[in-house]
């Protein structure tokens, strides 16, 4: 898959990539048996982008489940919103980065 990307998961890495929204990310990153599309360790935060045949809304829900036990959040986007809404999609991607650094400073 890194060789190949979607096209959505080609954008949304030409946002991510060299820090360009503040935290690194990595992407294809193997956790807890599964591969992550885009992984920020620094946040503990996953992007995930879904195409239509491979979206299983049980399957994710597990799935996310298992991260959020380890206190690891999920954000899940549509291939369509990342290619025809990507500033809704960067701007999601910030606040909840904004959100996580704010209640790290609380603690």
């Amino acid at each position: 898959m890194r060789k190949h990307p979607t096209e959505a998961e080609a954008i949304l890495w030409g946002c991510l990539r060299a820090k360009r929204l503040g935290p690194k990310f990595r992407r294809q990153y193997p956790m807890l048996g599964y591969i992550v599309d885009f992984y920020s360790i620094d946040l503990g935060l996953i992007v995930e982008v879904d195409g239509p045949s491979w979206h299983d809304p049980s399957k994710d829900a597990i799935r996310d489940e298992a991260f959020a036990k380890q206190g690891i959040r999920t954000l899940r986007f549509r291939n369509d919103q990342v290619i025809t809404n990507l500033p809704f999609v960067r701007q999601r991607i910030l606040d909840e980065i904004y959100d996580i650094i704010r209640l790290r400073q609380k603690d």
